[in-house]
C-alpha cells in the first residue's frame, strides 16, 4: 500500500496538469486578445481595461502560490527574475502615463465646459473664452508629448530573455505566462495611449518611427480617420477647440454660436468618456501595485 501510494503521489506531480490558476490566466489572456478586433471606442477601451484588471487579479493569485515562490527562489540569480520584476515597474509607468493623460484632459475639459455652460450674451467676446481655449490647447500639447514619450519606450517591453534554459516544464510555463501577461498589458496601454492621443486605430511600427507617425498634423490625422470612421472623443474635441481657436484668431470679437454649441456637445461626450477611463485605470493601478508588492516579497524573502 505504501509503495502504491508514493507512486501515485509522484504521478500527480508530473507537469501534465497545469495549475488551475495558470489555466485561468490563459483564459483571461485569450479573452483580452479577442478584444483586439473590437472598435476603438470609449466602451471598447473600457472593456480592455476591465479585461486587463481581471488578468492582473489572476496573476496576483498566482504570485501568492507556494510553487511560484519556490520557482523564483530556485532561479533567484537568473536574468528572467530581474526582467519580470522590472516589467512590473514598466507597467506601472505606463499606467501612470495613461492616468495622467486622462486626468489632465479631464480637468481642462471641465473648466472649458463650465465656461460654455454659463455663457452669456457677451461670453463670446473678450479674452475669457480665448484664454480658456489657449489653456486647453496648451494642456493637450503637454499630454501628447508625455504620451509620445511613453509610446517610444514600448518597444523594449515584454521581451523574454533569450538565455532562459529551464528543464522544469512547470517553471518554464510560469515564466512564459508572466512574459505573455506583460506583452498583453503593454498592448492595452499602447492602445489606450494612442486613443487619448486622438488616434482611432492601433499604431503600427515602433520606437521613433511610431512617434514620428503620431506627430503628424491634426489635419492629416483627422482626414485619415474620416475614411476609417468617426474620430474618437479626444480627437473630436481637439478639432472643435481648434475650430473655435481659428475663429478667434480671425475675428476676436465673436466666436459664433454654432462653433460654441458644437464644442460644448463634444466636451460633454469626452467628459463621460474620461470618467469611465479614469475609473478603469484607477482599479488597474491598484492591482499593478499589489502585484509589484507581491514580487518584492517573493524576491526579498
Amino acid at each position: 500500500m505504501g509503495g502504491s501510494s508514493n507512486y501515485h503521489a509522484r504521478s500527480n506531480s508530473l507537469p501534465t496538469r497545469p495549475h488551475p490558476l495558470v489555466t485561468e490566466c490563459d483564459e483571461h489572456l485569450c479573452r483580452l486578445k479577442a478584444l483586439d478586433s473590437d472598435p476603438w471606442t470609449a466602451s471598447g477601451m473600457a472593456k480592455k481595461l476591465a479585461g486587463l484588471q481581471d488578468l492582473q487579479e489572476c496573476v496576483n493569485k498566482l504570485l501568492l502560490l507556494r510553487r511560484t515562490r519556490d520557482a523564483f527562489a530556485a532561479q533567484r540569480r537568473e536574468k528572467w527574475v530581474d526582467e519580470v520584476f522590472d516589467g512590473s515597474l514598466r507597467l506601472l509607468d505606463l499606467c501612470s502615463a495613461s492616468k495622467d493623460g486622462v486626468i489632465h484632459t479631464k480637468e481642462c475639459v471641465r473648466e472649458l465646459q463650465s465656461l460654455v455652460r454659463r455663457r452669456s450674451s457677451s461670453w463670446c467676446c473678450g479674452n475669457g473664452i480665448a484664454n480658456q481655449v489657449e489653456k486647453y490647447l496648451a494642456s493637450r500639447k503637454v499630454v501628447k508629448r508625455a504620451i509620445q514619450k511613453a509610446l517610444a519606450s514600448v518597444k523594449t517591453f515584454g521581451v523574454k530573455p533569450s538565455s532562459i534554459s529551464i528543464k522544469d516544464a512547470e517553471t518554464m510555463a510560469l515564466i512564459t505566462l508572466l512574459f505573455d501577461v506583460e506583452v498583453a498589458s503593454v498592448n492595452v496601454f499602447e492602445a489606450l495611449l494612442c486613443y487619448v492621443l486622438g488616434k482611432k486605430g492601433k499604431a503600427k511600427g515602433s520606437g521613433w518611427a511610431l512617434v514620428s507617425k503620431l506627430m503628424r498634423s491634426k489635419r492629416a490625422l483627422l482626414t485619415e480617420e474620416g475614411v476609417e470612421g468617426e474620430a474618437n472623443e479626444f480627437a473630436a474635441v481637439d478639432a472643435a477647440v481648434d475650430t473655435v481657436a481659428s475663429r478667434l484668431a480671425s475675428d476676436s470679437t465673436a466666436v459664433g454660436s454654432g462653433g460654441v454649441e458644437s464644442m460644448g456637445d463634444q466636451l460633454g461626450k469626452l467628459e463621460a468618456c474620461v470618467q469611465d477611463l479614469e475609473g478603469g485605470l484607477e482599479g488597474l493601478f491598484r492591482r499593478l501595485i499589489r502585484n509589484r508588492v507581491s514580487l518584492l516579497n517573493i524576491i526579498n524573502n
